[in-house]
């Protein structure tokens, strides 16, 4: 089975429709592929492979921190509730990583990845919000 780019060439697909994932071998709806605008081509790997490739690991590697965390945020400790934007299904663990040296330290939730994010990896600031927090935390 097999649909077409808009330029022409064919897309191999499965009996269902999927197209395989060059990477983690995969079989997976075409959504899960980004898509060239330019060349009007869907990518050889899916988003998933793509984003995790940038970070340096692969979905072996990402399976094997979760698997490790027990499919929990490195954080807080809690499962991932966040749902990517016009999708039902929720987000995968966010891949947390050294801005400077882009080592990988582990997988967050989308709340501790935005903290994290938005403190700019600041330990000074962080602890500041804790401290704020404390100094401001209403007695029962």
């Amino acid at each position: 089975c097999a649909s077409k780019h808009r330029d022409g060439r064919r897309i191999p697909l499965d009996e269902n429709g999927n197209k395989k994932c060059k990477i983690c071998m995969r079989y997976l709806p075409l959504n899960k592929f980004l898509k060239d605008a330019k060349r009007l081509i869907y990518s050889a790997s899916c988003s998933k492979c793509h984003n995790l490739k940038s970070f340096g690991i692969n979905s072996l590697d990402y399976e094997l921190m979760h698997s490790i965390q027990d499919g929990k945020c490195a954080i807080c400790g809690n499962v991932e509730t966040a749902n990517d934007k016009h999708k039902t299904e929720s987000r995968s663990l966010a891949v947390d990583h050294c801005h400077i040296g882009n080592k990988v330290r582990g997988l967050l939730c989308t709340n501790c990845n935005f903290i994290l994010g938005h403190a700019k990896d600041n330990i000074d600031i962080l602890l500041k919000s804790i401290d704020y927090l404390k100094k401001n935390q209403q007695q029962l």
